[in-house]
């Protein structure tokens, strides 16, 4: 990590006399860790509370979880002491338990997590989403020792995908430092220092983070740090989470209203604004700059196919549906 200087010394003789010679090597490191950032948030459960963070149960089985604050001896410490589950197998990429979420981090791109984790009497899954937009759309790091493994998923549109896995486990009643590295598309997992996977990624560019558990009931989180590696620009693009029309199929003589419902997940830099256009066919609308135009046809001898397009902006970034 960082440069290290190595020097090497030859000795040569010819039997009677003996010279020396020194060579000095730069070694530098080809993949450090990102540049300390503007810290985000420091976090070590002292305050005994947990607002701030939301709780999602996604398992059935031994629900609901129970996400609090714990006396250890190692000091107060977030624990998840349920053995909630979706009773998923071995081999399932999903493993749906509980997670907890930070609420105020949507809008976070670029950035570097640090916390301590351990399991005491369990041995099941642990660890950690990042650049979580939704439940269906995030990152995800976990640690499971009674199967041996260490996996990197994503889950784009609710679908998952490995990214990385190995078969190491972990120890019981050990403390681990982990550290989740972010800068666009590279995505690093690190634990005691040691980088353990490394892959590059594009579905998700922005999002919190979330501790999340699956048939373990002895979970333990702590210490938590995050730091801004984006430079300060925070911005999460607008959702839009259902376009309709109130007619699909019409004749000439009709007109359909249509319907564009989006949310902006950090409510900024500005108000979401509308622009409905026409790109192929005709017709005319009432109002393109609502969410909830009304479109008119042209008159058409025959039938016509009309695709229509919205665009919703923040002031910052802009989201298209059709």
């Amino acid at each position: 990590v960082g440069t290290q200087t190595v020097t090497l010394q030859v000795t040569v003789s010819d039997g009677e006399a003996v010279v020396n010679g020194n060579l000095t090597l730069t070694v530098e490191d080809a993949d450090p860790p990102p540049p300390p950032g503007v810290e985000l948030l420091f976090e070590d459960f002292s305050s005994s509370t947990l607002a701030g963070w939301t709780v999602y149960d996604e398992g059935t089985i031994n629900a609901p979880s129970n996400w609090r604050i714990v006396t250890t001896s190692q000091g107060l410490q977030l624990a998840q002491q349920s053995n909630i589950h979706d009773g998923g197998t071995n081999d399932d990429l999903a493993h749906l338990g509980s997670y907890l979420s930070y609420d105020d981090g949507l809008g976070w791109t670029d950035y570097r997590l640090q916390f301590s984790m351990r399991t005491t009497a369990d041995d099941d899954t642990l660890g950690v989403m990042f650049r979580v937009s939704n439940p269906d759309n995030y990152y995800r790091f976990t640690w499971d020792k009674q199967r041996n493994q260490r996996r990197l998923v994503k889950k784009t549109g609710g679908v998952f995908t490995l990214l990385a896995a190995d078969n190491v486990p972990y120890v019981k009643y050990q403390t681990y430092q982990v550290e989740i590295a972010l800068q666009g598309q590279q995505l690093e997992v690190w634990v005691d220092g040691e980088l353990i996977f490394q892959v590059f990624d594009a579905d998700h560019s922005y999002g919190t983070f979330a501790f999340q558990t699956w048939q373990n009931a002895w979970a333990h989180f702590d210490d938590v740090h995050v730091e801004d590696l984006s430079g300060g620009v925070f911005n999460a693009p607008p959702q839009i989470t259902s376009l309709t029309a109130s007619l699909t199929s019409l004749l000439d003589t009709e007109t359909s209203d249509l319907l564009v419902v989006a949310n902006d997940p950090d409510d900024g830099p500005q108000a979401l604004s509308y622009q409905w256009t026409i790109v192929s066919g005709g017709g005319m609308l009432d109002d393109a700059t609502r969410p909830d135009p009304t479109y008119t046809p042209d008159d058409v001898s025959g039938t016509q196919v009309v695709m229509l397009q919205v665009d919703v902006t923040d002031g910052a970034n802009t989201v298209s549906g059709q």
